[in-house]
């Protein structure tokens, strides 16, 4: 059982100027209970800190866009940990507030015994049930004691601050609850996104609390994952539905009708009815999509979160079954890079950089690092005009500095977009969501500081300093006054109005109106006003949900002179299955314009009527695969068009789109016939057929993939596929078919080492597939079948192939138990032409087989001119005969090698001898003394800690009591020296719970929010790289700390520490000027917190710490600027 460590408190602040500014990041101010918590003793109280000047304070750290002004709207304590907010009609603001963050809601990093049962998991339950497997009583209910909730912030006296709050709903604090991450108001109606259910809650007798809440369905968050991947980005689109997305945490639903709804490992954006009803799969393969946003013409698009592996984040189109190419078990691969194919194959890469997958949709672009809120100008909030149809993405990292709003627009690109003027809106400041309120601008929510819990947060109201736009007041005052009481007339004047708020209102009561406002939308759809005629047909495609003849005049606007609104008729005709539009549809797929051709094929799919076959198959091949969401589009179409015999006659076409198309279609029925493709002509088909087999598991095809011929000039994603189905197949000929890849010296050397590995692995395989890292248990075996097959041609894989094929080769004979590769084995033991690694694996190997000539083998090697196989041949020695080992074991301590003597360490914490016990005694008498080398510390304590001995453990706990009190790297100063190089990369780059490549680069690879590391063993020491982990507020890399100083003659300035000459400092402040202040006249001044987490320590061990400490000591070389991934 394990107990969860209790979350820490932040210590109180000292002098005033800790909180000056955002950005940079105070610890939390002396703590108060929330005023509007009871007073019952057993009710969670929030911490909350009180009112002081910072938030007016910290506006001096922000970079504000030219021509704006900003001020506080609210701040601590009406609001706290502000995860995101939305706006009503009437500028009330309603805040996500948590509190379970690290206090009920936890993260997989963290508890990485658990990650087997957590892919394991299908539902909300399964999750629910590992935590009472592997959590004590208390800590399970410590689970469901912190609760998230709603703010209510209203400026009820009109001044443009905030002046009341009441918590509009709480008591979220289920122990299966995650972080409330999502909200929306319309009308008196909020909905409210908290993990596991969609929430529905009003407010019936206007106190501004909700007295009213209901479960729109429950079972989101099968996972536990990654804190944050939560349920969020509620948003109304053109359609009059109800859009969220859930991170990759996934969800298993039953719908309000009583279907069951899933996709557990990966993230989706789903669409409903208001009331619930009527749930469905809108796009999915994403990973963390926090936000969405519809463009003014109805286009959807989100900024997914990157993986932390040298990934980045992706802008992505999202378009109607979509798939965009993420799940779960990416996170935890390893092989054949960190994160697998998702690296290997450029998965997240737009597909002009190197992204050949047909079966995703490629992102637009690779832009920013911690994308969360996201907004589009709706025009009327007097933005200058730059900023029209503008995006607007709360770019969150960790620290205030480097942190802030991105801008950016998009222009056509093919059937979809590209991203054009993305820049840094408005920045220094830990933003985490952004909106725009009725009174003009844009609001934006503060986190404060750091990862956790800051106890604090705020809303700042950015507006442009000279607009006198009287669109602003209209709109306030349109929305203000809502529109279920307008005539029609109005409302259909309305829906050209220059503001997308207040034309989706008049829409949506059109809409509501039914019948009756059916003529006067009619007639709005032939108007001159392109916004007006959109809304007309969206308002058409609501009504005739209920009233199908509704939809008749929208065949009329196929034939638009706005390709929008040619598209979204198009789209209106396929949601509201339409069936009398399909020539029409048909018609448009030659549109002028690639979008309208995109959603015409779409939506015949959905109307599935076969005359829609051939027409569909014939713009598939006129893009001839150009276009990858015309290609999505035509898969769509046939999927709903074509019947299993069309789909056979299509998969046999003379075109190479035709066939991608359909072998994409089997993909999407988890059709056996897939199959076909891997004898196809076209080497990019057959991989694409590989692909569809063992990602999305098409059991039925997995016998085929197994038996594909594989040859040297194959790509490895095709390769590596065929070994994974023939390991998930079985039997002889499976095992042989591995062994012949193993053994062919045609094949690359990573491929031939992967093939052995499987074999090692046949009795026992991980349920983790080793392509796709996902659940996919495969019962254990007898490993015969696998020995067969290697035994033939192991000699000569132990005796001829280079030295990584023979690592691999050795380690399998070990875990096969192959006796009579023991000559091969004996031989390659001694071989001093191979490299050490090897040789050891051959030893192991030995050892595992039990060969005769162990003693031998053990004796040779501690005299053996390298020290690793010297360690291990004395490892060895120590079992088989320990009295003889001791000797050798103490002199090694005395005059060996730094490896050599951790390792005769290791071997004595080990050993079943007194005489173990003194010489470690001994050891520890020295290291009382001062006089043990750094590098060997560690592994002494280590071995003193694995004895029983009562002599030892006293000496032991005198060393331990020696340590220097209230200092936070005295407890592992050990970790400063003899770390493992290789071991250290691989933590730097592969272990999830380090992430350390989320935040910084290594030779071009890694994320941007922290300093590169390229160089950092070169300029810094290893007392600063220990103390750079361990407390990484203690010293923040140059140019990453920012400082605010308050000066003798009453300045207060604030910016980035560029360089300390010892007796002044130069700041650089958000505008990028630089400062030098003389530190005589600095009165007081307050450092800023790191952006590294604060909890990284409590996912390494101390031999990690030191491996990791060695990597980064040994890096040195120039930062060679480069793309991600691999």
């Amino acid at each position: 059982m394990h107990r969860a460590p209790t979350p820490s408190r932040a210590p109180s602040l000292g002098l005033w100027l800790l909180g000056l500014l955002a950005l940079i990041g105070p610890r939390a101010s002396a703590l108060a209970a929330d005023p509007d918590a009871d007073a019952d003793p057993d009710r969670f109280e929030p911490q909350i800190s009180p009112a002081s000047d910072e938030p007016s304070q910290a506006i001096a750290g922000f970079r504000i866009p030219d021509g704006f002004s900003v001020r506080p709207w609210a701040a601590e304590p009406m609001l706290a940990n502000p995860v995101a907010f939305a706006v009503d009609d009437r500028g009330r603001v309603y805040v996500a507030e948590t509190f379970r963050h690290g206090q009920g809601v936890t993260d997989t990093r963290g508890h990485m015994y658990w990650l087997d049962d957590d892919l394991a998991s299908t539902s909300v339950e399964d999750r629910v049930a590992m935590y009472r497997k592997h959590f004590d009583d208390p800590t399970f209910r410590d689970y469901g004691v912190a609760p998230d909730r709603l703010r209510l912030l209203v400026d009820a006296d009109g001044d443009g601050t905030a002046d009341e709050a009441t918590v509009f709903a709480s008591g979220f604090d289920d122990v299966a609850a995650g972080i409330g991450a999502g909200v929306l108001a319309r009308g008196e109606d909020v909905w409210y996104a908290c993990i596991p259910d969609l929430w529905l809650l009003r407010d019936t007798d206007g106190d501004r609390v909700a007295d009213e809440r209901r479960a729109l369905h429950s079972g989101y968050g099968v996972h536990v994952g990654f804190l944050g991947h939560d349920l969020h980005g509620l948003i109304f689109g053109p359609d009059g539905k109800l859009y969220f997305s859930i991170g990759d945490r996934g969800f298993n639903v039953e719908t309000t009708e009583g279907d069951r709804l899933a996709i557990p490992h990966t993230g989706s954006v789903l669409r409903c009815d208001p009331d619930g009803s009527n749930l469905e799969v809108f796009a999915s393969g994403l990973r963390n999509p926090q936000e969405l946003a519809f463009d003014r013409f109805g286009n959807l698009f989100t900024v997914d979160n990157n993986s932390d592996g040298g990934d980045r984040a992706r802008l992505i189109d999202l378009v109607e079954g979509g798939d965009s190419g993420w799940h779960m078990g990416w996170q935890y691969l390893t092989e054949p890079v960190a994160r697998g194919a998702w690296n290997a194959e450029n998965l997240w890469k737009p597909e002009s950089e190197g992204n050949d997958a047909a079966y995703l949709l490629p992102p637009l672009a690779n832009l920013s690092d911690g994308p969360s809120g996201l907004s589009y100008n709706p025009g009327g909030a007097a933005m200058p005009g730059r900023y029209d149809d503008h995006f607007f993405l709360a770019d969150f990292r960790g620290t205030a500095g480097n942190s802030g709003i991105r801008s950016f627009a998009v222009e056509p690109d093919g059937a979809s977009f590209r991203p054009v003027d993305e820049h840094q809106f408005f920045w220094s400041i830990l933003a985490t969501d952004v909106d725009f309120p009725p009174s003009g601008g844009l609001f934006v929510s503060d986190w404060v500081e750091g990862w956790d819990k800051p106890t604090k947060g705020r809303i700042y109201h950015l507006t442009p300093s000279e607009s006198d736009d009287p669109t602003v007041a209209e709109v306030a005052r349109l929305l203000g006054g809502g529109f279920d009481q307008r005539p029609i007339d109005e409302l259909v004047g309305l829906l050209g109005h220059a503001d997308q708020r207040i034309r989706q209102r008049s829409q949506f009561a059109l809409a509501d109106r039914g019948a009756r406002s059916l003529g006067s939308l009619i007639s709005a759809s032939e108007s001159d006003n392109e916004m007006a005629r959109l809304h007309a047909v969206w308002a058409l495609g609501q009504i005739g949900r209920g009233m199908p003849q509704a939809l008749s005049s929208v065949v009329d606007r196929l034939k638009d002179p706005s390709e929008h609104v040619r598209g979204q008729a198009a789209r209106v005709l396929g949601d509201g299955r339409a069936d009398f539009a399909v020539d029409a549809l048909i018609g448009r797929l030659d549109d002028p314009a690639p979008r309208v051709r995109m959603y015409a094929a779409i939506a015949l799919g959905k109307l599935g009527d076969g005359k829609a076959i051939g027409p569909v198959a014939e713009m598939i091949r006129r893009n001839a695969d150009a276009d990858p969401y015309l290609r999505h589009a035509g898969v769509m179409g046939l999927l709903g068009a074509a019947s299993n015999g069309d789909l056979d006659r299509l998969a046999g076409d003379d075109s190479e789109a035709v066939r991608l198309a359909t072998l994409l279609a089997y993909r999407r029925n988890k059709d056996p016939e897939v199959a076909r493709f891997l004898d196809d002509p076209e080497p990019r088909l057959v991989l694409e057929a590989a692909r569809a087999i063992n990602d999305a598991e098409i059991g039925g095809a997995t016998a085929k993939l197994a038996t594909l011929d594989v040859a040297a000039g194959m790509p490895a994603p095709l390769i590596r596929r065929v070994l994974n189905a023939n390991l998930r197949v079985g039997g002889p000929e499976a095992a042989g078919a591995v062994a012949r890849v193993a053994a062919a010296e045609g094949m690359p050397e990573e491929i031939r080492a992967e093939a052995l590995a499987i074999l090692a692995d046949w009795a026992e395989p991980s349920g983790r597939d080793r392509i796709v890292g996902l659940w996919r248990p495969v019962p254990s075996r007898p490993a015969d079948a696998a020995a067969e097959a290697l035994r033939p041609v192991v000699a000569d894989l132990l005796s001829e192939a280079p030295d990584r094929v023979r690592l691999a080769a050795a380690r399998a004979v070990g875990a096969l138990k192959l006796e009579d590769a023991g000559p091969a084995l004996f031989e390659l033991s001694s071989d001093g032409g191979l490299g050490a690694e090897a040789r050891v694996a051959a030893i192991r190997a030995l050892e595992a087989i039990g060969d005769a000539r162990l003693a031998e083998v053990a004796r040779r090697s501690t005299t053996d001119p390298e020290a690793m196989v010297r360690t291990e041949g004395l490892r060895l020695l120590s079992n088989l005969d320990p009295e003889e080992a001791l000797p050798i074991l103490d002199a090694v301590l005395r005059g060996g090698t730094t490896p050599e003597r951790q390792g005769a360490l290791s071997t004595l914490g080990g050993m079943e001898s007194d005489q173990a016990d003194r010489v470690l005694a001994a050891q520890l008498d020295a290291l009382l003394a001062g006089e043990v080398p750094m590098e060997i510390r560690l592994d002494l304590i280590e071995a003193a800690g694995e004895r029983s001995a009562a002599e030892v453990r006293q000496k032991l706990a005198r060393y331990e009591a020696s340590r220097p009190p209230g200092d936070p790297l005295a407890a592992y100063l050990e970790a400063l020296e003899g770390g493992d190089v290789r071991r250290g990369r691989r933590i730097f780059f592969e272990r999830t719970e380090a992430q350390c490549q989320r935040c910084h680069q290594v030779d071009g690879q890694g994320g941007e929010v922290g300093p590169a590391l390229s160089e950092i063993g070169k300029t810094r020491d290893r007392s600063y790289l220990l103390r750079s982990i361990v407390a990484p507020d203690a010293e923040i890399a140059e140019g990453f700390e920012t400082l605010v100083v308050a000066t003798g003659d009453g300045q207060v300035l604030t910016g980035i520490v560029k360089e300390d000459t010892g007796d002044a400092l130069a700041l650089m402040d958000a505008e990028g000027k630089v400062t030098t202040v003389a530190k005589s006249d600095i009165e007081e001044s307050r450092r800023g917190v790191s952006a590294m987490p604060a909890d990284l320590i409590t996912h390494l061990s101390r031999r990690d710490l030191r491996d990791l400490v060695e990597y980064l000591a040994t890096r040195k070389g120039e930062s060679r600027r480069g793309g991600h991934g691999r």
